[in-house]
């Protein structure tokens, strides 16, 4: 039963009235009476005061259960943040071992590519260092590239093969530029042979390794001209800058404003070909290639080819897988060309050397 402000005045006012009374009378009937109203008047002030602080404690309990039930939540947080924290750490101590240890193993390749002129690589080494850090997610790729720079430089084109292709590497049009300059670098190494095998009482090591980087030129040069066949609206402004393509097809590639300064183009197929725009040609040999069969080809570098690359320029150095075509068809090919370049040519102008006597297979 709730009891009103005014109920309680009202009994403290009677409970003070009964002890007068009964202080006044003396009896002891009234002084039970008072004590009676008394005690009963503390026990409604007692029930009064639990029945205001009942939501209090309802409130109090309703808190210690949350409080009971997210306990466990929070130990199984604390726990998991705790385990996250020791695998970052675990994981970054197993990251830095493992950058630890490739760079170990790069030096120790790097070793393999600094041996001096008179000692060849050894392409089973740098596989057992290399391989297994080819298919890491930190340095897979610059495991993967530094195989295969080795690999350009020793007498063993199979295994560069066979590397490339497990590797699924020159797949993507990414790896175009990679390509190109792997090239470079196996033509630098092709020409610093030919210097080391012009010194009499070379070791004959050196002529297998110009054989197999000869083979490792052809192969680059297959992968390169599939992605530029393959991509045909990306191949404008083409880098081909100190490039040996041997046996190579380019044939309707649209190679406007290419650079072929410092590079070696031999047999390699340009029929339908476009060799339009501002095309560099600084240093170009163009052996042993059809650049007449090209669908355009722009100035200046059309009367530089018509001066210098016409078929057997050189009798004693260029021959043709595929032969060039007789003296009247060629100067027809050369006639369309001019006219797509609105150049003026002369039928005097138009050069046809001598075929050779026979034919060599290796470049020179």
């Amino acid at each position: 039963m709730e009891v009103t402000k005014m109920d309680a005045e009202a009994l403290r006012a009677l409970e003070d009235k009964a002890m007068k009374a009964a202080m006044d009378s003396g009896r002891i009937d009234d002084l039970e009476k008072a004590t009676n109203i008394a005690k009963q008047s503390a026990e409604i002030q007692k029930a009064t005061s639990d029945s205001s602080s009942q939501p209090k404690l309802l409130r109090y309990e309703e808190f210690k259960t949350w409080a009971a039930l997210l306990v466990p939540f929070l130990s199984i947080a604390t726990l998991a943040v705790t385990v996250y924290i020791q695998a970052a750490q675990l994981k970054a101590t197993r990251e830095a071992n493992r950058d630890t240890q490739w760079r170990e193993t790069e030096k120790n390749v790097l070793s393999q590519l600094s041996k001096p002129p008179s000692v060849i690589a050894d392409p089973a080494l740098a596989m057992t260092l290399l391989e297994p850090y080819t298919s890491d997610d930190r340095v897979g790729r610059e495991a993967t590239v530094l195989a295969v720079h080795l690999l350009s430089t020793v007498p063993s084109s199979d295994r560069f093969k066979d590397f490339f292709l497990s590797h699924h590497i020159g797949e993507s049009w990414t790896d175009v530029t990679f390509l190109t300059g792997l090239s470079r670098e196996v033509f630098g190494n092709m020409l610093e042979l030919d210097t080391r095998i012009a010194e009499p009482s070379h070791p004959s090591i050196l002529d297998a390794a110009r054989g197999a980087t000869i083979d490792d030129i052809e192969f680059l040069t297959e992968r390169l001209c599939a992605l530029y066949r393959a991509n045909p609206t990306l191949t404008r402004g083409a880098d081909f800058r100190d490039v040996f393509l041997l046996n190579g097809d380019l044939s309707g590639v649209d190679l406007t404003d290419a650079d072929f300064t410092g590079a070696k183009l031999q047999n390699v197929n340009f029929a339908n070909a476009d060799l339009g725009g501002n095309v560099r040609f600084k240093n170009v040999a163009f052996v042993d290639s059809d650049w007449w069969d090209a669908r355009r080809i722009g100035t200046p570098l059309l009367p530089f080819l018509i001066a210098n690359q016409y078929p057997f320029f050189d009798n004693e150095h260029v021959t043709y897988d595929v032969a060039p075509p007789d003296r009247p068809h060629y100067a027809e090919l050369v006639r369309k060309l001019c006219d797509k370049a609105e150049l003026a040519c002369k039928s005097d102008d138009v050069k046809y050397g001598d075929a050779p006597a026979q034919k060599q297979s290796q470049p020179k």
